[in-house]
């Protein structure tokens, strides 16, 4: 996973140069007039430039869910879940705010899908196969959900290349997932071409319920890595990736130490104010 995030962090270090390179390209000589009428400016009063960003962004959201959760009828352990990963949406609105020289105060507001499949331990069991002769197969219980979140960030973002808008960002999250509503599934793994009676399906629904004992609000930590790419006057493009350090389980019943951990890239459209 650390190889996913670097990787995604270099995209947007090279995207950031390299668009500001092109628009650059076009407009060096004006640029150069103007630093030199501005300089003596500038150098009285260093914050005149700073800029506010407002905008909207999307993505997704690379969701790794670590650590187990237990399935408990009565005083019966129905099924044990370990770690698990998904793919969910992400939508929002941001806003960099100047505090001082290159530094900013980012708070964002979004939408965040950051469901996945839980997986059991495998297991085996006698099944009637052809000719009506018992043999072994194999199955695993799934537990899917899609646990939609309203998520806000609060940041601060530090601009260390600002020729090119590169920054790195930090700070507090906190969400309240809206649905606890989850899917549990039986698989049959081995041998191939064994189904369900009646069906050509490896997966049969078990059970449709929502977690109990489940803690809605959350909270984590983020980092990451973006830029903020001018291509007009009050435009700019905004990719960025960020990782999510988890502080809080979903639930502690029955010893439950489920967190998600999560990888965010995204692009966003800035307007400055």
């Amino acid at each position: 996973m650390k190889n996913i995030f670097f990787g995604l962090c270099a995209v947007v270090l090279l995207c950031g140069i390299t668009w500001q390179q092109v628009f650059a390209a076009t407009s060096i000589v004006q640029s150069k007039t103007f630093l030199l009428l501005r300089s003596h400016d500038m150098i009285l009063e260093p914050g005149d430039d700073a800029k506010t960003y407002v905008g909207v962004y999307g993505g997704i959201n690379y969701n790794m869910h670590n650590g187990t959760f237990s399935l408990v009828d009565g005083t019966t352990t129905c099924c044990t879940f370990n770690n698990g990963t998904g793919i969910g949406a992400v939508a929002g609105v941001k806003a960099f705010l100047p505090l001082a020289s290159n530094l900013y105060f980012s708070p964002r507001l979004a939408y965040e899908g950051r469901g996945g499949t839980l997986r059991a331990a495998e297991y085996t069991n006698d099944i009637i196969g052809a000719d009506h002769i018992i043999e072994k197969a194999t199955f695993r219980n799934d537990l899917d959900m899609t646990l939609p979140t309203i998520n806000l960030d609060i940041l601060a973002a530090y601009t260390f290349v600002p020729q090119y808008g590169v920054y790195v960002a930090a700070g507090v999250s906190s969400g309240f997932v809206l649905s606890k509503n989850y899917t549990e599934s039986e698989n049959i793994l081995a041998p191939s071409g064994v189904y369900y009676n009646g069906t050509t399906s490896t997966s049969k629904e078990i059970a449709q319920s929502s977690f109990t004992d489940f803690s809605a609000l959350q909270f984590g930590v983020r980092v990451g890595l973006g830029a903020m790419v001018s291509i007009s006057d009050n435009i700019s493009i905004n990719p960025e990736v960020l990782y999510h350090v988890p502080l809080t389980a979903y639930t502690t019943q029955y010893s439950s130490t489920w967190k998600t951990s999560l990888i965010q890239p995204t692009l966003g459209i800035l307007f400055t104010l």
